[in-house]
């Protein structure tokens, strides 16, 4: 229930406010790539962190499944009212395609 009320609140599935999201990702497309330059680190930077504090780095290595984490991957664009990278795949229609990467 609080899901399908997040959902209600947000619209993410509605057409009309998906199409104003993905105007606003094509018009900033440039400014967000900077951003996450500039404030995150590389993928090769945050697994030599991750292992030199003895992190698990890869779903196998967390004991967790392929699917499951893809099914998981997924659901997380659903569960929190933030703007997460799962919703951002699904808006640009990537979703399904990036978790072919897990």
């Amino acid at each position: 229930e609080s899901m399908i009320a997040l959902d209600a609140k947000e619209g993410k599935y509605d057409k009309r406010k998906h199409a104003e999201r993905f105007a606003a990702i094509e018009e900033n497309w440039d400014a967000i790539l900077c951003i996450l330059d500039e404030e995150l680190p590389t993928s090769h930077d945050l697994e030599r962190m991750m292992r030199a504090v003895g992190l698990p780095t890869s779903c196998a290595e967390l004991g967790v499944d392929r699917a499951c984490a893809q099914m998981t991957f997924r659901a997380t664009k659903d569960i929190r009212d933030k703007y997460v990278l799962s919703r951002l795949a699904w808006d640009l229609g990537i979703l399904d395609e990036l978790c072919q990467t897990l």
